[in-house]
């Protein structure tokens, strides 16, 4: 339900033939070799081996261009366009088996849906930064709340650091891991935390041992999804003066925890400071009396019978 976006020039949407579309399966394994080569499946989080978890698969086809290997030609799949198109990545949305599906057939329904999806995307290098995969994220996600009502979208986004690894090259994929969960931030995704070592490498093991790689958690909610609908509906709102609203700046899961950390270095560092003596003379006057006796009980010069009580009782 996020406002419309307006699709990228060039980009064109197909879906696999087991699910109505016109991409055979052998072309989408000949796909995915071409992401594997070009290492656009790094981050990827694997994906299932029952095809009947994948409730939708897009496939991305984009127009030709003149410089780089989009992948595999297009041309056959009935689009109507003078301009050659090619397989150029794939967006996903997975829906696993869990209790509430189970239920909801053992119940006698079903089409009883699971409340939890997760979004995998890859592109190759030469349509990245096109616009097409936020196109892409955006129509799956208005599928996954609007079309399936399904409470909860993750997003898992895999680091690939390997032990072999030089320290400039973890850095680098560190940095590329972040810049991805920063993407799904601005669909309105929270990051939920680190799975330390949740996914075995498929790829050849270094020294006879399987290398494991952390894993970057994300969600959104149904409630996170409307709230962003919401404040883009807003925004699109000119007020009286005919200028926009300020958008409130968001801060990364990074950023905020930086933002925590300085805090506590102050608050340590207070602490860390050595009390002040407090000098016996400091509640005196200049004379060194208490200067505190005129105020709590008044001075000498006042009449003893200001504390007499009234004589309202008297005869």
């Amino acid at each position: 339900m996020y406002t419309h976006t307006k699709k990228p020039t060039g980009l064109c949407i197909e879906l696999l033939e087991s699910q109505g579309g016109l991409i055979s399966l052998e072309d989408f394994h000949e796909l995915w070799s071409m992401l594997r080569k070009t290492h656009s499946l790094d981050h990827l989080y694997p994906l299932p081996t029952d095809t009947e978890e994948f409730h939708l698969l897009y496939i991305i086809i984009s127009r030709d261009q003149e410089h780089g290997d989009l992948g595999i030609h297009a041309n056959g799949y009935g689009i109507e366009d003078e301009g050659k198109y090619r397989l150029a990545g794939f967006a996903c949305l997975v829906v696993p088996p869990n209790e509430r599906r189970e239920k909801s057939i053992l119940s006698g329904n079903p089409n009883g849906i699971c409340d939890t999806a997760d979004i995998r995307i890859a592109l190759l290098p030469a349509v990245q930064k096109r616009g097409f995969g936020r196109f892409v994220v955006h129509e799956l996600l208005g599928h996954a709340f609007d079309t399936l009502r399904i409470r909860r979208v993750t997003a898992s986004v895999v680091s690939p650091v390997r032990p072999s690894h030089s320290a400039a090259q973890k850095k680098q994929i560190g940095f590329n891991t972040k810049q991805i969960c920063r993407i799904f931030e601005t669909f309105g995704f929270k990051f939920e935390g680190i799975s330390r070592g949740a996914v075995m490498n498929t790829e050849a093991p270094e020294d006879d041992k399987p290398v494991w790689h952390d894993v970057h958690r994300m969600s959104m909610l149904v409630t996170d999804y409307f709230e962003e609908h919401i404040i883009s509906s807003l925004s699109t709102i000119r007020s009286p003066c005919h200028k926009l609203p300020l958008k409130t700046v968001r801060l990364s899961p990074w950023d905020t925890m930086i933002q925590r950390q300085e805090e506590e270095k102050r608050d340590l560092k207070l602490w860390a400071e050595a009390p002040k003596d407090t000098l016996a003379n400091d509640a005196c006057d200049e004379d060194g009396e208490n200067s505190d006796v005129e105020t709590m009980l008044g001075d000498d010069d006042v009449d003893e019978h200001d504390w007499d009580m009234a004589n309202d009782f008297d005869d």
